[in-house]
C-alpha cells in the first residue's frame, strides 16, 4: 500500500510540475492579436504559466470596455506589439503531445528565430531554452543534435557560412550569430541587386 500511495504522490508530482510557471503575468500592451478569421486590437497581458492549454492571455479593448476577458493563446497565430512580436509554434512535449503557445522572436530577417525560456519542476530551478525558425512558411525546433543537417537547408544560399558549421567552427552554440550572419549576407546581397 505504501508503495502505490508512493507512486501515486511521485505521479502527482510529476504532472504538477509540467505546468511551467513563474506566476504572475506581463504588464498589459497594446497591439495586435490574430488568425486566420479574427483580429483583436487593445491591451493583451500574457500569464507567465504555460500549461496544457497554451498561455492565458488577458484582453482589454480600453477605457470604458468593461473587465478584461481571458482565453487561451492557442486560439492565435500571432501578437503583434510596439515591443514584442510573438507568434505561435507547437513549443514543447507534454503528456497530450506539442502545447501550442505564442513565443517571441529574437531575430528578424529572411531567417527569423524565436526563443522560449521557462523554468519548471520543483521550486522551478529547472531551465529550458528553445529555439525555433521560421523561413517563408517554414516553421520548426531547432535541435542541437540535428543541428548541421537543419543548417544545411536553412543557410544552403550562403555556401561559406554553411562551411564554418559543417566545419564545426560556428556550433548550435553559436546559433544567433549564425542567424544573424545569414540575414546580415542576405540582406546586403539583396541590396546590391537593387
Amino acid at each position: 500500500m505504501r508503495r502505490i500511495t508512493f507512486t501515486l504522490l511521485l505521479m502527482l508530482f510529476f504532472f504538477n510540475s509540467q505546468s511551467q510557471s513563474m506566476y504572475g503575468q506581463t504588464d498589459y500592451m497594446y497591439g495586435t492579436m490574430g488568425n486566420r478569421t479574427e483580429t483583436l486590437v487593445g491591451y493583451f497581458s500574457f500569464d507567465y504559466e504555460i500549461s496544457q492549454n497554451g498561455q492565458t492571455v488577458y484582453f482589454w479593448k480600453g477605457p470604458g470596455s468593461g473587465r478584461p476577458k481571458s482565453f487561451q493563446s492557442r486560439k492565435y497565430d500571432y501578437f503583434r506589439g510596439d515591443s514584442v512580436y510573438m507568434e505561435k509554434f507547437g513549443g514543447y512535449q507534454a503528456l497530450g503531445g506539442k502545447v501550442e503557445l505564442l513565443i517571441p522572436r529574437i531575430v528578424d530577417g529572411r531567417i527569423q528565430l524565436f526563443e522560449l525560456f521557462f523554468k519548471w519542476g520543483p521550486g522551478h530551478l529547472a531551465k529550458s531554452d528553445r529555439y525555433f525558425v521560421k523561413k517563408g512558411e517554414e516553421k520548426f525546433q531547432l535541435k542541437k543534435k540535428k543541428f548541421k543537417e537543419q543548417m544545411k537547408s536553412l543557410i544552403n544560399e550562403d555556401a561559406d557560412l554553411l562551411k564554418k558549421v559543417e566545419s564545426g567552427e560556428l556550433t548550435y552554440d553559436n546559433l544567433i550569430d549564425v542567424i544573424l550572419m545569414y540575414n546580415n549576407k542576405i540582406l546586403s546581397a539583396d541590396t546590391n541587386l537593387q
